[in-house]
């Protein structure tokens, strides 16, 4: 009996090293782990737990493989990771609270001048972001655990919707100014659209007079688009709940109505057009561009219903249009034609002088009489 547990004691003598040497192994692979997941605290912690306990036995790696090249490389890692963390939770902090904007007044400047502010700060948040996250290397997996780490999700919402959220308070004391000049404008439009369809009926009307109302009108449709463009500058970026105020007195003052109208008057403009230049088709393009973002924009917003048929026949409208095509000067015939005339000329000359240079035929000679 005491030769039998002689025997297992030595046993697990023998074996405790081994079992020793694979706890050094399974923190290693716990601390790879834990960075896989951006967990760089538990790497860290696991790493040093390895490192002590080869502290106390350094048989448990003989050959310094984990003390000078396995470890030392995760932990590295994992470091880098804890820095970059932290500066992103610091930039992410200072950018919250950091992000106001001056009174710059109720009027439509203001807007396009808030919404100016908040791109440039959206632009300078994910600078500074790109850059703590290019400013310390990390191994490739480690990195594409990192991208996921939740700060870099809060940083993306704040500079894609947070900053511009910040602006709600501001905007909704614009919404009422804006909307009301908007209908303003618009009634403006329709009543001098009114007059001109008058006109173009009446025989006694004057070209003079058509071409002032058609003026005023191309005046007031510009705008009635202005207004519509910063509306639309209110409402960029993901829709969120605390764009709701906005979203609701917009609906409330019947934008969808001045929009469709809108649409509707460029339809009828287009049509009158019967043939136009490359320069004038390519506005009438980006005309169309503008006002079909500002239509994907009232939709995801509940602005207005999506004038996906109306727009439809804009498009229709303007492919009717026909270009015209400026005529272009065919350089190889005429390149050929002054060929052929220098030819000409050069015979010619060669003629004329060649021809003299030929020597005249001697006088005949004349003896002298001699009786």
């Amino acid at each position: 009996m005491k030769s039998a547990n002689s025997w297992m004691m030595l046993f697990l003598l023998l074996l405790a090293p081994l079992l020793q040497a694979q706890d050094v192994q399974d923190l290693y692979e716990q601390a790879k782990e834990a960075l896989r997941q951006a967990d760089y605290q538990t790497c860290l912690d696991k790493i040093a737990a390895a490192k002590a306990e080869i502290s106390q036995d350094p048989q448990l790696d003989p050959n310094g493989v984990f003390m000078k090249r396995l470890l030392p490389e995760v932990e590295r890692n994992g470091q880098n990771m804890a820095a970059i963390m932290l500066a992103l939770e610091e930039l992410y902090d200072s950018s919250q609270s950091g992000v106001t904007f001056a009174d710059l007044g109720l009027n439509q400047e203001a807007i396009t001048q808030y919404h100016a502010q908040a791109r440039d700060a959206s632009d300078d948040l994910q600078r500074r972001r790109d850059e703590i996250l290019a400013s310390r290397e990390l191994a490739p997996e480690y990195r594409t655990a990192l991208l996921r780490a939740p700060v870099l999700t809060r940083i993306e919402k704040l500079a894609s919707t947070g900053i511009m959220e910040k602006l709600t308070g501001k905007f909704s004391q614009m919404v009422g100014l804006l909307t009301d000049s908007l209908s303003a404008v618009d009634n403006r439009f329709r009543m001098a659209e009114a007059r001109l369809a008058k006109l173009q009926k009446s025989a006694a009307a004057s070209k003079q007079e058509i071409e002032k109302i058609k003026g005023e009108m191309a005046k007031l449709n510009t705008e009635r688009l202005s207004y519509i463009n910063t509306i639309s500058e209110m409402l960029a970026g993901e829709a969120s709940p605390e764009m709701e105020p906005i979203r609701v007195a917009l609906s409330e003052n019947q934008v969808d109505d001045v929009f469709r109208g809108v649409i509707e008057s460029e339809i009828r403009r287009v049509k009158g057009i019967t043939t136009i230049d490359s320069v004038g088709y390519k506005e009438l393009l980006k005309d169309y561009d503008r006002i079909r973002n500002y239509n994907r924009i009232f939709a995801k917003n509940n602005i207005a219903p999506d004038q996906a048929a109306l727009l439809a026949s804009y498009d229709a409208a303007i492919k009717a249009v026909k270009v015209e095509v400026p005529k272009t000067t065919n350089w190889t015939l005429i390149y050929i034609i002054i060929g052929v005339l220098l030819l000409l000329l050069l015979w010619a000359l060669y003629k004329l002088f060649g021809g003299s240079k030929k020597k005249s035929p001697p006088p005949p000679e004349y003896k002298s009489y001699q009786p």
